[in-house]
């Protein structure tokens, strides 16, 4: 691993972000490490520092990640992003890598694989665990995917956070606020998802994504 990098953590819960700091700390001797609570605060210390690394909260309060991912790539280049997550990889790993992500990795696992996983997209390679790499070579083979809650490919990569908001509580004005959309934006998403996974109202929908949601984190 190397000696010195200059490092990036966007992540909304102050513990979190301390945490990954001592983790951290124990393995890059001379690191400049910056915090973000969400995409305000990150876009400002993009504009004014230069980084090495950013590793991303999939879930913040204010904003979406794949958004900024694509927001990254656009303005800052080759950035090596690095995705934490709560979700299940088997919904948002390959989404993640779609938009620009060089890894993601599950935060049940980071305290033994986080440092490899840096390592790996430092170094200009993606970042997955073993069971992802065998999922993506079996769709590349043209091979049907098995895993249970499926149904969430059908579902475009803004309808999946929608559905994955209002699986949390989340109002539609909430949502709206969150992902600096419209309300009514937000009721057309919902009325995809309902239309896709053949859900009859929004109360069927509310119960189909908290299920989901609590089954996943």
């Amino acid at each position: 691993m190397q000696t010195s990098a200059r490092i990036l953590v966007i992540d909304d819960h102050p513990i979190v972000r301390f945490g990954l700091q001592e983790l951290l700390s124990q393995e890059i001797r001379m690191a400049s490490y910056h915090e973000a609570s969400g995409v305000d605060d990150a876009r400002q210390l993009l504009e004014t520092q230069q980084f090495d690394l950013i590793i991303l909260d999939l879930s913040l309060k204010k904003g979406s990640a794949l958004d900024f991912i694509k927001f990254i790539r656009k303005h800052y280049g080759n950035i090596p992003v690095l995705v934490l997550s709560m979700y299940n990889e088997i919904y948002y790993a390959e989404r993640a890598l779609r938009v620009g992500a060089n890894g993601y990795i599950m935060k049940e696992v980071i305290t033994t694989h986080l440092m490899d996983a840096i390592h790996t997209v430092m170094s200009g390679e993606i970042y997955l665990s073993e069971r992802m790499k065998k999922k993506l070579l079996k769709s590349f083979s043209g091979q049907p995917a098995r895993e249970k809650g499926n149904f969430i490919a059908q579902l475009t990569d803004r309808e999946l956070e929608v559905y994955q908001l209002i699986g949390q509580g989340l109002t539609t004005r909430e949502i709206a606020e969150k992902l600096f959309l419209s309300i009514k934006t937000i009721e057309t998403y919902k009325d995809n998802i309902k239309k896709k996974l053949k859900l009859s109202n929004s109360n069927e929908l509310f119960k189909h994504a908290a299920h989901w949601h609590f089954k996943n984190i």
